[in-house]
C-alpha cells in the first residue's frame, strides 16, 4: 500500500475515534456491556479507557412543577401537558470539559411522549420553585430511544448552553405535549438520577495511545490470510504473497 494511501486511512480513523470519544460514555453509564465488542481490540480498550473517566455531575435539586406554581421536590422529575420537570445544577467550570449532556433515564415505563422538549434558564437560585414554571429558553427537542429502559440514559448536548449560562446556578426545565414521561430523581432512581455527564479533554498522553491503537487497529485489518492475493490499488494483476505478510510491507 502507497505511503500516501496509509497516511490518509490512518487520518481518517484517527478522526473517527476522536470525534467519537465524547459519545463514549453511552457504553458505561447505559449499562453496556463494556467487555463486548468494543474492548476486544486495543483501540476498543483505550476508548473505554477515556470514557471510564466522563464526569456524573448531580443536580443541587430536581422535581416537578404543576401549573398552579407548586413544585413537587421529593419525588420524581416528571413532564406531563400542563405539568414540567425540573433540574438545577450548581455553575461547573467548563475549562476541563469537552462536552457535556444532559442525562435522562426512566424510572417508570412506559415513556408516553417520545420526544422532550429541552429549556435552559441561568441566574438560578439552587432550588426548584413555582416560579421556575415555564422558565428557560428553548435549546431543542430530545428524542428518546423506543427502548429505552430502567437504568439506561437518553442523552441531549448542552455543551454551549452550559458554558456560557450566567449565575450561580442554572436549570433545565423539561416539556411534554402528547403523554406523561417519570424520569429519574434524586429522591428515586436505579442507581443513577438525571443528571449532567461531562465528557473531560483527553490528555495529550490518551491521543498518542489512541493514535498507536489506531495504527494497530490498521495493522490488523490490513494484515491477510495465508495465501491470500495481495490487492492492488493501482488497477494491475494481483500477486500472491507468502502466508502472514502485511499489507504495510511495500
Amino acid at each position: 500500500m502507497p505511503a500516501r494511501t496509509l497516511v490518509y486511512l490512518l487520518a481518517v480513523l484517527f478522526a473517527a475515534l476522536a470525534f467519537n470519544v465524547s459519545r463514549c460514555h453511552a457504553l458505561v453509564i447505559a449499562g453496556a456491556d463494556t467487555d463486548g465488542p468494543l474492548s476486544t481490540t486495543a483501540a476498543g480498550s483505550l476508548i473505554s479507557a477515556v470514557a471510564a473517566g466522563d464526569a456524573d455531575i448531580l443536580p443541587v435539586a430536581d422535581g416537578t412543577i404543576y401549573s398552579s406554581a407548586t413544585a413537587i421536590t421529593n419525588q420524581y422529575v416528571m413532564a406531563s401537558y400542563s405539568l414540567q420537570g425540573a433540574l438545577e445544577f450548581a455553575a461547573v467550570d467548563a475549562g476541563p470539559f469537552l462536552s457535556f449532556e444532559l442525562a435522562l433515564n426512566p424510572y417508570a415505563l412506559p415513556l408516553y411522549d417520545s420526544t422532550v422538549d429541552i429549556y435552559g434558564y441561568g441566574n438560578a437560585d439552587g432550588a426548584i420553585t413555582g416560579a421556575d414554571y415555564n422558565a428557560g429558553v428553548f435549546l431543542g427537542t430530545l428524542t428518546l430511544p423506543p427502548d429505552l429502559g430502567y437504568g439506561e440514559d437518553a442523552f441531549f448536548n448542552v455543551t454551549s448552553f452550559v458554558r456560557n449560562v450566567p449565575g450561580a446556578f442554572f436549570g433545565f426545565n423539561l416539556r411534554t405535549d402528547s403523554g406523561t414521561d417519570v424520569f429519574s430523581s434524586l429522591e428515586y432512581n436505579y442507581g443513577k438520577p438525571s443528571r449532567l455527564v461531562g465528557t473531560p479533554v483527553p490528555e495529550p498522553s490518551t491521543w498518542a495511545l489512541l493514535l498507536a491503537a489506531a495504527a494497530g487497529a490498521l495493522g490488523r485489518l490490513c494484515r491477510k490470510a495465508p495465501g491470500s492475493p495481495r490487492l492492488s490499488l493501482r488497477g494491475k494483476a494481483a500477486t500472491p504473497r507468502s502466508s502472514g505478510e502485511s499489507c504495510l510491507v511495500g
